[in-house]
């Protein structure tokens, strides 16, 4: 399996016949622009270090560089360049630009639900038993130092769910 990203798309219907192509995945790239994006530009204090107090995040602006990556194309009368309906010819799509997407209307929290329904990666529930299918040795692989044994399984001596990791010796 390759470790870079495939550019595959997925259609999103949006009703009426508009549609919108999704990719599937992004790059690492990609997620470093989004993030570089909420958090813009660096506060400096008088000094020139960096003032975190004055740290303002802008997730408005993250989710438009989020749907401008994402996008891969959209269709249908809803996306037309025409203004007038019906027309003569064929429908042609606006294209996917910052510009346009921040001129859509509520379509665009449907497709940004709809990006984050695909391309979010739910974390795991640690507040469950591990999974049987996994061996204890997958679970809790013996460090390097000789004679002794990391555990970071969530059934640790202090109960299960918890989040503390117990430390044994091997004999």
């Amino acid at each position: 399996m390759s470790r870079f990203v495939d550019r595959a798309t997925e259609r999103f219907d949006l009703g009426a016949g508009d549609w919108v192509d999704l990719r599937t995945r992004i790059t690492f790239g990609e997620r470093n622009a989004i993030q570089a994006k909420v958090l813009g530009r660096l506060p400096l204090d008088g000094d020139g270090r960096i003032d975190p107090s004055k740290r303002e995040l802008d997730l408005g602006a993250a989710n438009v560089e989020l749907m401008r990556l994402v996008i891969a194309g959209w269709g249908g009368q809803g996306f037309c360049s025409h203004a007038d309906h019906p027309h003569d010819g064929v429908c042609e799509p606006r294209p996917v630009t910052t510009e346009n997407i921040v001129a859509l209307d509520e379509t665009a929290e449907k497709i940004l639900t709809e990006i984050g329904r695909r391309l979010v990666t739910k974390t795991p529930d640690f507040t469950q038993a591990p999974s049987p299918s996994r061996t204890a040795e997958e679970a809790d692989p013996p460090s390097t130092a000789d004679g002794s044994r990391a555990s970071s399984s969530a059934a640790s001596l202090d109960g299960v769910g918890t989040s503390s990791a117990t430390l044994t010796r091997m004999s």
